[in-house]
């Protein structure tokens, strides 16, 4: 994590935590997913099968909040 006094004000804050004086608040990033994407491999030898499948998200900027 990095925090920088965006406002001026010398200090890390919240200003009014208002949307005219958010202070040093500023959005960064996209929880909007970008690369969704699947794998599914099936393999089959002898009357025994292997099923295997993968899925994920690609290029999500996430970060948890307290709430």
């Amino acid at each position: 994590m990095k925090f920088y006094d965006l406002d001026g004000s010398g200090a890390i804050n919240y200003g009014n935590n208002t949307a005219d004086d958010p202070g040093d608040m500023k959005i960064i990033g996209n929880t909007n997913p970008r690369y969704s994407y699947g794998f599914n491999f099936d393999f089959k030898y002898a009357n025994v099968g292997l099923s295997l499948f993968f899925q994920g998200v690609c290029k999500r900027d996430w970060y948890p909040a307290y709430n």
